[in-house]
């Protein structure tokens, strides 16, 4: 069994590199990408947790594991939207660049 400070370690580490993705990529599809890691790296931030209070109270839970999957659907649904949305604006605009998707406001 692997023990919950790697796991809790490996979460920030893939949810730093999610920011990164989000925060310097130009790409539509890369930022959705980049925030669904961010997404998958807090639900292993979740279930890290979770393994670590279990082991303290010495009670498994599997509160962490619902948690985990809530946002797990949470997360298929704003990737389902996002794409609809990306999908909408290369239709109108005909580019999946970041910079031009402040455009959408007027």
């Amino acid at each position: 069994m692997i023990a919950a400070d790697p796991v809790i370690a490996l979460s920030a580490l893939l949810f730093a590199i999610g920011l990164l993705g989000a925060i310097l990529r130009r790409h539509l599809v890369a930022v959705l990408l980049s925030i669904q890691l961010m997404l998958a790296a807090s639900n292993l931030a979740l279930i890290g947790f979770g393994r670590r209070w279990s082991a303290a109270g010495a009670r498994l839970d599997s509160d962490p594991q619902v948690f985990a999957l809530l946002v797990l659907v949470a997360s298929a649904v704003e990737l389902v939207v996002g794409l609809a949305i990306v999908v909408a604006f290369v239709r109108s605009r005909g580019s999946i660049d970041a910079d031009a998707a402040s455009l959408l406001r007027w």
